[in-house]
């Protein structure tokens, strides 16, 4: 019997992206505010402003955009604190997940 290891089979989107930080944060509002560099979300627990990094990736149904996000997306953020103690955004994702009828 063979045993596969399923973690060296996952398909990789580029050679770093095994060991690159994908945040330990997770963050959903809508957007408030968006700035060149920031972004600030309306939650629960009132305003955050996250840092926007040069790495981030964004999502639109599904699908990844170059497009930035609207005032009043309703949006879900990976994010991640650094050396510096500043949250920074990984990944912004947005869009519907069932398409209506």
């Amino acid at each position: 019997m063979q045993v596969v290891d399923l973690r060296t089979q996952r398909r990789l989107e580029s050679p770093v992206e095994s060991f690159t930080p994908r945040g330990d944060l997770l963050f959903g509002g809508v957007v408030l505010r968006r700035g060149a560099n920031t972004l600030t979300l309306k939650t629960r627990e009132g305003e955050k402003t996250l840092l926007l990094r040069p790495d981030t990736r964004y999502w639109c149904d599904g699908l990844r955009t170059a497009d930035g996000l609207a005032v009043t997306t309703q949006v879900f953020v990976h994010a991640g604190r650094d050396f510096e103690g500043n949250v920074g955004v990984y990944q912004a994702s947005w869009g519907a997940i069932i398409p209506a009828p």
